[in-house]
């Protein structure tokens, strides 16, 4: 079967694929593929950036998509810091065809974040960057918490360590004796309005003195509101939280999609840390979601040692790379691979003394 290629450069271009896009992000597993959530990136962190939306078509069917971005020398995937998982979207056979469209590009960098590395998407990549590309080679960033439904019992507080229960049970107790209201997983009345609550929350801890907080950042602001209401209008938006004396003390905002929890972000009023809401509103979600029939949790973000007593494994998520042999990306392959983790030690000599 043959494939027809085609590269999408604009935002119009790339919403006039909805309904086919939205056929194929059904198979990938995870609501960070959905037209939905990549139009709401490409709008927020790639306004300014033309688009390169490679595409495979079989007919007038839309057959596999990569979402990337024009960035001169470099073409970056539809992912950043703010992209629990990035996926191409297509079988095997179409997505190749894509994927050799990709390697082939004239872009001396070609640089994919976010990708699960045991998935065959990914590998159907990084084949098509061997075959084109001088200089290859992908990096693990990080390991995400996950709970599989089935490797819990009925009753998910027994999967943890007697300490961890009984450390969760008081903490549950200590909220409720000071009346504090614990709600996982609601679906939002005011969209708008609890995403200003949550955000002034995260901003009143130390990423808004840090001035990384996403109210600090119109961009990154504007994605989450988007992401919000979207996924809101598609009833797959629950916003939990825990509320002490009328504040707002933790939140998380939360999807429910593909049959699965995700809890993408999260945030904790710092004057009271030492009650632990934010693992109390952990808790609560993932009893919730397990009793209302999710298959998982899906934690996101890092193994934090926070999360990872509650997972039951992690995914391996990583940066795969293709460059050509000129002088940028080289230099860029050899302080990624060499100088950056030297610089690294050196970092941390200097803190230990």
């Amino acid at each position: 079967m043959s494939f027809a290629v085609e590269r999408i450069e604009s935002l119009e271009g790339f919403r006039e694929l909805e309904a086919g896009w939205d056929l194929l992000a059904a198979d990938v597993g995870h609501p960070f593929a959905s037209h939905a959530w990549i139009d709401a990136w490409l709008t927020a962190f790639a306004a300014d950036s033309p688009l390169a939306v490679y595409t495979a078509w079989d007919g007038d069917r839309l057959a596999a998509a990569i979402p990337l971005v024009d960035r001169g020398a470099v073409v970056t995937a539809a992912a950043n810091a703010h992209t629990p998982w990035f996926s191409p979207l297509g079988g095997p056979e179409p997505l190749a065809v894509a994927a050799d469209a990709v390697a082939r590009s004239a872009a001396s960098h070609i640089v994919l974040p976010e990708l699960a590395l045991d998935d065959g998407a990914t590998a159907v990549l990084t084949d098509a960057l061997d075959r084109d590309r001088v200089v290859v080679w992908v990096e693990a960033t990080r390991s995400a918490p996950v709970i599989d439904r089935t490797s819990v019992p009925d009753e998910y507080a027994s999967h943890l360590s007697r300490d961890r229960r009984r450390e969760v049970r008081r903490l549950e107790r200590r909220l409720a004796e000071l009346g504090a209201v614990v709600t996982p997983l609601a679906r939002p009345v005011d969209v708008d309005a609890d995403i200003d609550r949550a955000l002034a929350l995260e901003a009143s801890g130390w990423k808004g003195r840090r001035g990384t907080a996403i109210a600090n950042d119109p961009a990154t602001e504007r994605f989450y509101r988007s992401v919000a209401r979207a996924f809101a209008n598609r009833d797959e938006l629950r916003l939990s939280s825990v509320t002490l004396e009328g504040e707002l003390v933790a939140f998380d905002l939360c999807l429910v999609a593909n049959g699965r929890l995700w809890i993408p972000k999260g945030s904790i009023d710092e004057r009271h840390r030492r009650l632990s809401p934010g693992i109390v509103l952990l808790v609560a979600e993932i009893e919730a979601a397990l009793e209302n029939g999710a298959s998982g949790v899906e934690l996101l973000g890092d193994a934090d040692a926070y999360k990872l007593p509650f997972a039951t494994r992690t995914r391996r998520h990583g940066t795969a790379h293709g460059a050509r042999l000129r002088p940028a990306p080289v230099l860029r392959v050899a302080y990624r691979r060499a100088l950056r983790p030297r610089l690294r030690d050196v970092a941390r000599t200097l803190r230990r003394r």
